[in-house]
């Protein structure tokens, strides 16, 4: 009788277990893909970041990414210079395709700074 009851004591924190840790750790998966809004052309090195963390991922060479997603979180931030960053809420699918306006804020000012010039040494 006391081998049963600790079995099945195990078994019932075990199955406990199991169901918390399934809703704390649940993910799921978005891919995609980012392209320019006026030429339809893919852009690689998007950055992409679940808002409210740090977590995220960068397209690849042809725009394409894969991100895994907490299931609490439901909205991801598009970045990338020279282009007007995009939030974009999630869905029930887990494929997006983004198009990315380029941004019309244009440049104020260029800084040059130059190194590696030669110099004489003197005493």
């Amino acid at each position: 009788m006391k081998k049963s009851f600790k079995k099945m004591f195990f078994y019932h924190w075990l199955v406990i277990f199991m169901l918390l840790s399934g809703n704390v750790f649940a993910q799921r998966t978005i891919n995609g893909k980012v392209a320019d809004a006026a030429t339809n052309e893919p852009l690689p090195g998007v950055s992409i970041v679940i808002s409210g963390t740090i977590s995220g991922t960068i397209t690849d060479i042809d725009g394409n990414f894969s991100l895994s997603v907490p299931a609490d979180k439901d909205e991801l931030l598009f970045s990338m210079i020279g282009y007007e960053p995009q939030t974009v809420k999630l869905t029930e699918s887990n494929t997006l395709t983004i198009h990315l306006a380029v941004s019309t804020t244009a440049l104020d000012e260029v800084v040059v700074t130059g190194y590696g010039g030669t110099q004489k040494r003197s005493k």
